[in-house]
């Protein structure tokens, strides 16, 4: 990649991923004891598509698949990070981004048929084309698709520091679209996150009720140490009402262990809830740990969760004095045809080199082989 004016290694790091792991003690599950109060009692059959949602098809797994994933060497879309993909209703996908060249706005590139993508010649957003301020960069982003038909994209506006290289604040600015191809901003915010969540919620994926309400899994108090279970830094729940223009906190505390991080919901076939995710785990009973990489829990009332299963193995660690690799923000696609495939930000980092040829960026993948 190119270098970026101004801006340190470390900071480059941390705008490739969504949420890039920091040292924890335990990636033990969490006992949740009786769960949380504030939202009804949620089984597998809320934690279903509301029938008219078509799309739901691309989001769905069944139980005994997408648990054993092959890497595909030969596929990168490189400079760009944070992947997640907005499929319309005309049979074609929008994939947002982080274009790591040009990372204040949020950027997209289009497909056919969810595999050969082609980049956008200018971002999708800016952070000034909003009518409140959204920051001065957008990191991330989502979307919520609509009863209606009609698709609400959810974009994580940051206030970074320029001259401190550190996050201010981050709120969820929103825009609409009726077709998935032309967006328009829109006014209000969509959420700034719970008491707990230091003004940093961040890395948003839905997931859709049965009756269309839905659930939004995140990251709060990303880096920092006001809340939840140990100091800060972990996957929370927020909630909307179906057709809401926001969301409201529902599980303000950790639901899943520290390390455990990018957030990606899918529906289980028959009801429930897999959630993959970036998955950092200790090795060697040493202390070490893996590099951040692919792993998945499951639930069947959408906040306790199983234990976590690492999908796809790394070589090293990017963060490590050592060099290696970071796989992280995975996002899921089932195609029509049966083909599973996993998006994600790739880092490679040498160390043996000079600033910026040690690092190696990009959106890879892997399909399923189950």
């Amino acid at each position: 990649m190119h270098p970026l004016p101004g801006r340190g290694p470390l900071l480059i790091l941390a705008l490739a991923c969504a949420a890039c792991p920091r040292p924890q003690d335990s990636a033990e599950p969490i006992d949740t004891g009786d769960g949380w109060p504030g939202l009804e009692d949620l089984g597998p059959e809320q934690l279903t598509p509301p029938i008219s949602l078509d799309k739901a098809r691309f989001l769905t797994v069944p139980t005994d698949r997408g648990l054993v994933w092959e890497r595909d060497e030969d596929f990168l879309l490189d400079n760009f990070t944070v992947p997640h993909v907005v499929i319309r209703d005309d049979g074609t996908f929008m994939m947002m981004a982080t274009n790591m060249e040009d990372p204040e706005g949020r950027w997209s590139l289009d497909s056919d048929d969810a595999l050969s993508w082609t980049a956008a010649e200018q971002a999708l957003f800016l952070p000034d084309e909003f009518p409140q301020d959204c920051g001065n960069r957008i990191e991330d982003g989502t979307v919520l698709y609509l009863e209606d038909g009609g698709y609400r994209l959810l974009l994580e506006g940051t206030e970074l520091d320029e001259d401190t290289d550190l996050t201010d604040w981050r709120v969820w600015c929103q825009a609409r679209s009726d077709d998935g191809h032309s967006w328009e901003a829109t006014e209000g915010i969509f959420y700034a996150g719970g008491p707990a969540d230091g003004d940093l919620p961040s890395v948003p994926t839905p997931f859709t009720l049965s009756n269309w309400d839905a659930l939004i899994y995140y990251m709060g108090d990303l880096y920092g140490e006001v809340g939840g279970f140990g100091d800060g830094n972990g996957m929370r729940i927020a909630s909307v009402d179906a057709g809401a223009d926001h969301a409201e906190p529902w599980i303000e505390e950790n639901i899943l262990p520290e390390g455990q991080v990018d957030p990606m919901p899918v529906y289980l076939e028959g009801g429930g809830l897999r959630l993959y995710h970036t998955s950092t785990v200790p090795y060697g009973g040493g202390g070490g740990r893996a590099g951040p990489g692919p792993g998945l829990t499951e639930t069947s009332d959408g906040q306790t969760f199983g234990e976590v299963t690492r999908l796809i193995d790394t070589d090293g660690h990017c963060f490590e004095p050592t060099g290696g690799e970071c796989i992280l923000d995975p996002f899921f696609l089932h195609l029509d045809d049966g083909t599973m495939v996993l998006y994600y930000t790739y880092l490679n980092v040498d160390n043996s080199g000079e600033f910026p040829d040690w690092l190696s960026v990009g959106i890879g993948r892997a399909f399923a082989v189950d």
